[in-house]
């Protein structure tokens, strides 16, 4: 790569050998999306007796333009769609007073989600482009001449325009011999998307020990409902006797023969969320305080799949229900402040985390899905287990020590001295995940500061 910003100076041609298609866009790359939202809510909180309280809470969203419901994609997506109207949230909670020392309080509520330009963004994306996918017809020199220009011309010079793709795509033609197969690579939003909501519940106890001490314990449960799920090819049909899905190269295997790989938004993701979540806490006394929490959690989903898919679709590409991703059955933390003798301060958190689940894949898409290499089919057709890579156990201890000093009147400054990951604990937040990779299992790299090495950092602060 010579020039990374000028494709006519790689030298692509030695890629041929592995690549399957290739993918060009054309057309408008600036638009815009218009977007009006509006919401009400109504709250009473109502003392039913001395130790019983209601809380009643009713919420109502409406929107336009979430999913860019005047832009038409055909076939996939027409113009005019009907916005949703129905969002109607009620939530009603309750708190008890079982003596003076003690409350039990609980609620449940319906809860919808912001939704994202993504989808709108996308849409009105791809009513203003066309991206051709060119299979790869077995030329030494196809991946730097895709579209087969004279020899010697340089390939931004063989592109076509959004014109001649029009004219030339297999939808225009009525499916010619050596027409342009369309691709949309990302991201469409479905015609019958709905917006994202979640029913939340929670019950639990409360209670005062002395005059410092408090103790919590809940049980908490979220079930999102219509949940935005990407997946990367819609147009797809599978083998009604083994559940599989076919090549979707061959045009006439597609719903859609006129089209390559479709990549479509679905909001018909559930996920259930089930956690016992517990905390202690001491107000500050004594020169020092602290907190702990500890929770005890469940995260189960269902992958989506495509409306082509028959009622023995392989598990294996869509459809399985369980652990899902960021599944971390532990996690505790604590807090504290110590204040100690000559205006000295010091204050730490420990966090442990259990490892979370993460998905897995075969790493190569060996029927031909549109998949990528997210696929989970082996060669023998052998499925990898879903989300069955579970990271090791963080540990992080962050420790800081503040040393006053008083200057003159109410002037002071603040010493500080603070370390992250004081043990230097290897922590991890991303493995390689595919079978296929020489290092699979292997840790890889994470920017997030949360999995640093460690970390000192001196300050001060002054005072007046």
């Amino acid at each position: 790569f010579p020039d990374i910003n000028n494709a006519d100076t790689w030298n692509l041609a030695p890629l041929s050998p592995i690549t399957k298609t290739f993918l060009q866009g054309t057309g408008t790359f600036r638009f815009s999306n218009q977007r009006e939202e509006g919401a009400a809510w109504v709250q009473d909180d109502w003392s039913v007796t001395p130790r019983l309280t209601l809380n009643l809470g009713l919420r109502y969203d409406i929107a336009y333009g979430l999913f860019a419901e005047g832009t038409a994609v055909p076939p996939f997506l027409p113009a005019g769609r009907p916005i949703q109207t129905d969002r109607v949230q009620p939530r009603p909670g309750f708190a008890f007073t079982v003596d003076n020392n003690t409350v039990i309080r609980g609620g449940f509520g319906k809860f919808y989600s912001e939704v994202s330009d993504q989808p709108s963004l996308w849409a009105s994306a791809w009513s203003h482009q066309l991206h051709p996918q060119v299979l790869n017809d077995g030329r030494p020199d196809f991946a730097s001449n895709p579209f087969n220009g004279p020899p010697g011309v340089p390939y931004s010079k063989t592109i076509p325009s959004f014109e001649q793709v029009q004219a030339k795509t297999c939808q225009a033609t009525n499916g010619a011999p050596g027409c342009l197969r369309t691709a949309i690579s990302s991201q469409l939003i479905r015609s019958d998307a709905q917006v994202p909501y979640s029913w939340q519940t929670s019950i639990g106890i409360q209670r005062q020990i002395g005059q410092t001490i408090g103790i919590n314990a809940d049980y908490v449960y979220e079930g999102q409902r219509h949940n935005v799920s990407n997946l990367a090819n819609s147009n797809l049909n599978f083998n009604p006797a083994t559940g599989l899905p076919l090549n979707y190269l061959v045009a006439a295997n597609n719903p859609y023969p006129n089209f390559g790989q479709v990549a479509q938004i679905y909001t018909e993701l559930r996920s259930n969320y089930h956690a016992l979540q517990t905390s202690f806490s001491k107000r500050f006394s004594n020169r020092w305080q602290g907190t702990a929490t500890y929770s005890l959690g469940f995260l189960k989903d269902a992958d989506v799949c495509p409306p082509t898919a028959p009622p023995n679709v392989s598990p294996g590409y869509c459809g399985e229900y369980g652990y899902a991703t960021t599944d971390q059955r532990h996690r505790a933390v604590f807090n504290g402040i110590w204040q100690l003798p000559y205006d000295i301060q010091l204050s730490g958190l420990y966090f442990y985390g259990s490892g979370q689940r993460l998905a897995t894949s075969y790493g190569q898409d060996v029927l031909n899905s549109g998949q990528g290499t997210n696929a989970r089919f082996r060669p023998d057709l052998t499925i990898v287990p879903r989300n069955n890579f579970v990271g090791a156990p963080l540990h992080r201890v962050d420790l800081r020590a503040l040393k006053k000093m008083r200057l003159a009147g109410r002037t002071s400054v603040d010493g500080i001295f603070e370390v992250y990951n004081l043990l230097n604990h290897e922590n991890y937040g991303a493995y390689v995940t595919g079978e296929t990779a020489v290092n699979f299992g292997a840790p890889s790299f994470v920017s997030n500061v949360n999995y640093y090495a460690r970390t000192v950092q001196l300050g001060f602060r002054f005072a007046f």
